[in-house]
């Protein structure tokens, strides 16, 4: 079982029980840690290569936000399938709505 797998650290179990598990919990919290920001570069990398080619912050509105945050609850926070699930449905809603991503700025 790897490590990942195996540390319910985060999971809702005491913290303090975790050593007495055998689990290195600095190591896995600094884990998850590094986990996220490279998902975290990742995802910006991508925004970086969107038009315009640059990020702003004119880009990042409030709708953006909220709409960001409806995909999560929509889909479930439990596991990955359900951020897809709920992207795949507010997408089809924008789209649904006019206002899809796609036609901003082709003026």
């Amino acid at each position: 079982m790897s490590l990942t797998h195996s540390v319910a650290v985060g999971r809702g179990i005491i913290v303090s029980a975790c050593p007495w598990a055998g689990i290195n919990v600095r190591r896995c919290k600094l884990l998850a840690f590094v986990i996220s920001a490279i998902y975290a570069g990742f995802a910006g990398g991508l925004i970086a290569h969107m038009p315009p080619g640059f990020i702003n912050p004119n880009n990042f509105t409030l709708l953006e936000m909220v709409t960001l945050l409806l995909m999560v609850v929509v889909g479930g926070i439990g596991n990955i399938w359900g951020g897809i699930i709920g992207a795949r449905a507010a997408r089809r809603r924008r789209r649904d709505r006019g206002d899809d991503m796609r036609t901003e700025g082709t003026d």
